[in-house]
């Protein structure tokens, strides 16, 4: 096995955390760190231990993998569109992952789309 790649890791991390509006400041503050140590993480600097990156994931509200699915050497499944769902957005109903899934797979809409109110609350039948 190859080392893991930090700088990936530190990348996707500050990604994250701007798409998110959450400052390098706050993450410190819950670390109880400097915050030049996570600017060091975020740029390959420093390697973060386990333990940071769950309290990273957990102030950026995503998973762990959000941050490392890059990092896996096997095939995940059969579905990647629908894994890379799961990994970094919130829960939602069952079914919804796989209707996502497609349309992300496919770039297009799935017919007929029907007016849609919230995006987690919703059904299609994809019979198709």
């Amino acid at each position: 096995m190859t080392d893991l790649d930090f700088r990936t890791i530190g990348l996707k991390i500050k990604e994250r955390r701007l798409s998110q509006g959450i400052t390098q400041e706050v993450i410190a503050n819950h670390l109880d760190v400097n915050p030049s140590h996570i600017s060091n993480i975020e740029n390959g600097r420093a390697n973060p231990s386990l333990t940071a990156l769950i309290k990273i994931a957990n102030v950026l509200q995503c998973s762990v993998d959000c941050f490392i699915n890059a990092e896996y050497t096997y095939a995940i499944n059969e579905n990647k569109e629908e894994y890379k769902l799961r990994s970094c957005t919130v829960e939602a109903p069952n079914g919804t992952f796989k209707i996502l899934a497609k349309v992300c797979a496919n770039k297009v809409l799935p017919q007929p789309v029907g007016p849609i109110i919230n995006m987690f609350d919703f059904s299609i039948s994809m019979s198709s």
